[in-house]
């Protein structure tokens, strides 16, 4: 399975008060077809030997809980990996 490539606006998830995800969207360095969504474990490459390695210069949020079934996670570089907690 190749990238996603996103459709979704960026979602910046640190911003203060006064900034809201579409001001920070205009000045960050991240392109809107570099940015995964993740609700279901197939949103991710396909593992190989229990390893799903995430592609370089992306940004993957999860955005729900997912079970990775035994396989782990290898970032690639420059990759960044977030998640949302209800908590």
């Amino acid at each position: 399975m190749g990238v996603q490539k996103s459709k979704r606006p960026i979602i910046a998830p640190h911003y203060s008060d006064t900034q809201t995800p579409s001001s920070l969207a205009a000045t960050s360095n991240v392109l809107p077809d570099q940015v995964v969504y993740v609700s279901v474990k197939g949103d991710f490459p396909t593992a190989v030997t229990g390893v799903i390695t995430l592609v370089g210069a992306y940004t993957y949020i999860i955005v729900d809980p997912i079970d990775l079934t035994g396989d782990r996670i290898e970032l690639g570089e420059n990759t960044v990996l977030e998640g949302f907690s209800p908590d």
